[in-house]
C-alpha cells in the first residue's frame, strides 16, 4: 500500500500544496495541466517530462523554476527520491504515448508515487503493465478524463443489458487531425460498454475489434466512424437503434482544459488510495454513490 503524501483538500491554512509530476508535459492536454495549476496553490509542480528527443526538453515551463526534462531513470538511487525531498512527485499524471507508458510505469513503482493516466492507443503490454504496477502504487487510467462521459458509458452499459440482442449503434467520433490512433479511446470505450465486451480497467477487448479502413470499425453490432478535422477537441455521438425506437447521445468537448481539470480532482482523491487499478467509475462511486430514484 503507498503511502499517502498529500492533504486530501486544497492548500489552506497550514496544509502543503500536492507535488505534481506531469509526463507528455509538451502535449496538448499536458498543457492544459500546465495552464490549469497556474492559478491554483493546491498545487505544485516539480517534474515536466517530455521525450528526449522533444524541442522544448531544457526549456523553462514557467512555474516555479520547473524545466521541462527527460524521464529520470528508475534506477537513481533511494537518496534522489527521497519523499521528503520538495522536488519529489506525490503523483503523477500522465498525457503522453503508449512508448512512454512502461518506463514511467517502472520509474513510479520504484518511487512508490501514484499514476493517473489518460494515454490512449495502448496494446496487450502496455494494459498489462498497468495491471502489473497496480500490485505496488495506485493506478487510474482511463481514455477520456470527461466525468460525463464516463456516466455516458455507465448508461450505455446498462442499455444494451436492458435490450440484450435486440439493438444496433453507430458511434462517430471526431479529434483533430493530428490524433494518431482510431478508433479513438473513448469510442472504443463507449462501444465496450453497450457490447459488454470490455473491461473497465485497462481490459484487452479492444483484440475483438474489427478494422474494415483506417478509419472505419466495428466492434460486433457497433459499427464506428472516425473523423480528423481541424483542432477538434473530441466529439462522440452514438445513435441506438432498438425495435421502434432511436436513441441519439452527443458529446462534445470545448477544449482540453475540461480534461485537465478533471484528470487533477481525480489524482487529489487518488493519492489517498491503497495500491489498486482504478477507473473514472471508482472516482465517481467514491464521491457520488448511486441511488435507486
Amino acid at each position: 500500500m503507498t503511502t499517502s503524501l498529500a492533504q486530501p483538500s486544497g492548500a489552506t491554512g497550514n496544509q502543503s500544496p500536492i507535488r505534481l509530476g506531469i509526463s507528455g508535459a509538451s502535449g496538448r492536454l499536458g498543457q492544459a495541466l500546465l495552464e490549469a495549476i497556474v492559478h491554483e496553490p493546491s498545487w505544485q509542480l516539480t517534474a515536466a517530462w517530455v521525450a528526449g528527443d522533444d524541442p522544448k526538453r531544457g526549456q523553462e515551463t514557467g512555474l516555479a523554476g520547473v524545466r521541462y526534462t527527460a524521464l529520470p531513470d528508475a534506477n537513481l538511487p533511494d537518496s534522489c527520491i527521497d519523499p521528503a525531498n520538495p522536488t519529489y512527485p506525490q503523483v503523477v499524471v500522465d498525457f503522453s504515448s503508449p512508448s512512454a507508458l512502461k518506463p514511467l510505469l517502472a520509474t513510479l513503482r520504484h518511487w512508490n508515487v501514484p499514476l493517473v493516466s489518460g494515454t490512449t492507443g495502448l496494446g496487450a503490454d502496455e494494459l498489462a503493465a498497468l495491471r502489473e504496477a497496480s500490485t505496488d502504487i495506485p493506478v487510474l487510467w482511463a481514455p477520456n478524463f470527461s466525468l460525463t462521459v464516463q456516466l455516458m458509458q455507465d448508461f450505455l452499459a446498462r442499455l444494451g443489458r436492458v435490450h440484450g440482442d435486440s439493438w444496433q449503434a453507430r458511434i462517430d467520433e471526431t479529434h483533430r487531425a493530428g490524433k494518431k490512433d482510431a478508433p479513438s479511446g473513448t469510442a472504443l470505450a463507449l462501444a465496450q460498454a453497450l457490447t459488454g465486451s470490455g473491461s473497465d480497467q485497462a481490459g484487452t477487448a479492444a483484440n475483438a475489434l474489427e478494422k474494415i479502413t483506417d478509419l472505419t470499425f466495428a466492434l460486433g453490432p457497433v459499427s464506428m466512424q472516425s473523423h480528423r478535422v481541424g483542432q477538434v477537441a473530441g466529439i462522440h455521438e452514438v445513435k441506438i437503434t432498438t425495435p421502434g425506437e432511436t436513441l441519439i447521445l452527443r458529446h462534445e468537448a470545448e477544449n482540453p482544459a475540461l480534461f485537465a481539470r478533471s484528470a487533477l480532482q481525480v489524482a487529489r482523491w487518488l493519492v489517498q488510495q491503497p495500491a489498486k487499478l482504478y477507473d473514472l467509475k471508482d472516482y465517481i462511486q467514491s464521491v457520488a454513490p448511486r441511488k435507486l430514484v
